[in-house]
């Protein structure tokens, strides 16, 4: 795709289409008031720029992708535009998958833009398609903190198939290690996140959300990562009723978690909240042994004080 000289214009679309690439047009969110004249006009300049809305760059994407996931959601509605105006045979861009399978919707939700995944949406988009292994918008949302966009997929997912839908939307897990968004939220502190998705559901639906393929639940997972204040939500809320006696596959607790990856300051918590330092994973190790093994000496020193205490 070749790129035409600039035009001149006073918000400037000059970024060509390129994986990566960054549109620098106002966003229709940003409180500026666009008219439809200004979204066809921004269309035009899409057009002289070389930005074809039914062409692909070399990983197959579209225009759309890159501005999606950018957060363009100006650049987004122009190319929308451009596309209604093409004859019914034209590529469906909402619906465009790369060569990972992803489509506009995908971007968006990565980037964390609520307003171009409503865009999509209104342009009926699915929020809910998955990637392969088991990758969903939801797990995406999750993982990287984007809570907005995390209540926008949550409200979809009812809107499409009433509350009782919710539930197998938090525990459907990707292939490669069986978390789902609930868990991903939890492994990356993701406190905004794992309060919305707790939230949303009741109960008595606590209990099915099951560990990970290691066998990790949301309290290991947090303890290990070092998310000391989203291990204190946990234990509070109650969303975890194992509390700190959860295990893994491997026996470790929470405590064993922490002290191996070297979170000083979650391990203080752990004891401080009445963690068992003496207990003994399969192996019949300690945290303070697995502190020691990996090097991790204040920690070492500190389990090794509270056992003291403990006996």
């Amino acid at each position: 795709m070749q790129q035409t000289s600039r035009v001149e214009d006073p918000e400037p679309l000059i970024t060509p289409h390129v994986p990566h690439a960054t549109f620098s047009t106002p966003d229709i969110n940003s409180g500026a008031g666009d008219t439809q004249g200004s979204v066809e006009a921004r269309s035009g300049w899409l057009m002289e720029l070389g930005l074809r809305a039914n062409e692909w760059d070399h990983m197959e994407r579209t225009a759309l992708h890159t501005a999606a996931g950018s957060g363009q959601a100006a650049a987004c509605e122009a190319l929308l535009l451009r596309q209604s105006e093409a004859s019914a045979a034209e590529l469906n861009l909402v619906d465009a998958q790369d060569w990972q399978g992803a489509t506009p919707v995908h971007l968006a939700v990565g980037h964390g833009s609520a307003a171009v995944c409503r865009l999509l949406a209104a342009k009926r988009a699915d929020l809910q398609a998955g990637l392969e292994f088991g990758v969903t918008p939801l797990q995406m949302a999750a993982e990287k903190g984007h809570e907005e966009v995390l209540n926008l997929l949550l409200a979809d997912v009812v809107q499409r198939g009433g509350p009782e839908a919710i539930l197998p939307a938090i525990v459907a897990a990707r292939v490669s290690d069986g978390r789902g968004a609930w868990l991903l939220a939890a492994a990356e502190g993701q406190l905004g996140c794992c309060k919305a998705l707790r939230e949303s559901l009741s109960e008595s639906e606590l209990g099915a959300l099951a560990p990970d393929r290691s066998g990790r639940g949301a309290m290991v997972l947090a303890a290990r990562g070092g998310h000391t204040e989203l291990c204190s939500w946990l234990l509070q809320s109650g969303a975890c009723p194992a509390g700190l006696a959860e295990i893994d596959s491997c026996g470790w607790t929470p405590l064993h978690a922490a002290s191996a990856e070297g979170h000083k300051g979650t391990v203080e918590w752990l004891l401080e909240h009445n963690a068992d330092p003496m207990v003994g994973d399969e192996e019949g190790k300690t945290a303070r042994e697995w502190a020691e093994l990996r090097g991790r000496a204040a920690i070492e020193s500190l389990l090794r004080k509270a056992e003291k205490a403990k006996s």
